[in-house]
């Protein structure tokens, strides 16, 4: 099962990832319930800023403010993201990725483990995001994300 989350805590997911692991598992079927989440993010240097999470809130945020909270053109009956609602969204308990290395380290950390999901699919294409930001952010999470992740056998357990 593949979970795509645009907006609200993610923690509220937990349940519905249990329900599907045990109907699965009633079933007999538990070595199919993996589960996967696709979610936004957008990565800086943790030397980019003296508070790299603020930084990258704020160089984000008109981004995903150019469009609705569930990626695409904006419309009238709903309303962008102000940046206090983004911030929450990105903050620890909030559904995007967005931060310094090490702040996503840490949030992708923390949805592994807590979730157990298996796969993450981590979207940079924010509404208009110029394609030089996407592609640092693609290679921040090439050369510094995933191998922090992998060193860590706690980041990045099998399950």
């Amino acid at each position: 099962m593949m979970l795509n989350v645009m907006e609200g805590e993610w923690r509220h997911l937990v349940p519905y990832v249990k329900a599907y692991r045990e109907a699965l598992h009633g079933f007999g079927d538990e070595a199919s319930a993996r589960v996967g989440l696709a979610v936004p993010a957008f990565v800086i240097p943790d030397d980019a800023a003296p508070t790299p999470w603020e930084a990258a809130v704020q160089q984000a945020h008109p981004y995903f403010a150019a469009g609705t909270r569930a990626f695409g053109a904006a419309s009238p009956e709903v309303l962008p993201w102000t940046l206090d609602e983004f911030a929450a969204q990105c903050g620890p308990e909030g559904s995007l990725v967005v931060g310094g290395v090490s702040d996503v380290v840490d949030k992708l950390t923390t949805l592994r483990r807590e979730l157990g999901v298996e796969r993450i699919l981590l979207r940079v294409d924010i509404n208009g995001l110029p394609h030089e930001r996407a592609l640092r952010t693609l290679r921040l999470l090439g050369n510094q994300v995933l191998p922090r992740l992998r060193c860590n056998p706690d980041q990045l357990e099998e399950r």
